[in-house]
């Protein structure tokens, strides 16, 4: 059913926190996101594309993007020549690089992604952004009980520093 395979589209042993690729911990800050200007996606902007194996998902997707127009001074454009852009294709799971990459980042969208909420979080780890679970303050705002967490995704659980 829709609901299995969105709980399962977010749990990749092979990623961190099971969506989030190309992590270095050496440089993660305690807002959850990462630092260094490299990481960051100058003015702003983010150019994007939309594979042709989502064509059918182009609005849902744009609908995500324009959470951040609305919240915040990000815009996602379409790519025209920019090396540096976000793919967004159907792929396994859902899952994305962190912060701006050299190159094309790669986030996928796949069975069990296609809700706007799932949309607007991983076009946040494009933007360089962590799990709030993962905060080195999170005691203070959050208690977990690894009891009722999957063993295979106890690891999602750990702080970042």
């Amino acid at each position: 059913d829709q609901e299995e395979e969105a709980r399962f589209a977010l749990q990749n042993p092979d990623l961190y926190d099971g969506d989030s690729a190309g992590i270095d911990v050496a440089f993660v800050v305690d807002r959850l996101a990462i630092s260094g200007d490299r990481f960051r996606w100058p003015n702003a902007l983010v150019p994007y594309s939309i594979d042709a194996s989502l064509s059918d998902k182009a609005a849902l997707i744009k609908r995500g993007m324009n959470d951040y127009l609305k919240n915040t001074c990000v815009k996602f454009v379409p790519r025209t020549t920019e090396a540096n852009n976000v793919k967004i294709f159907k792929g396994q799971g859902c899952n994305s690089y962190v912060g701006k990459i050299n190159g094309q980042l790669a986030l996928s969208l796949g069975i069990g992604c296609h809700y706007v909420g799932t949309i607007v979080h991983e076009l946040g780890h494009a933007l360089g952004f962590f799990h709030e679970q993962s905060s080195s303050d999170r005691a203070e705002h959050l208690i977990i009980y690894l009891e009722n967490v999957s063993i295979c995704m106890q690891s999602n659980f750990q702080k970042l520093r």
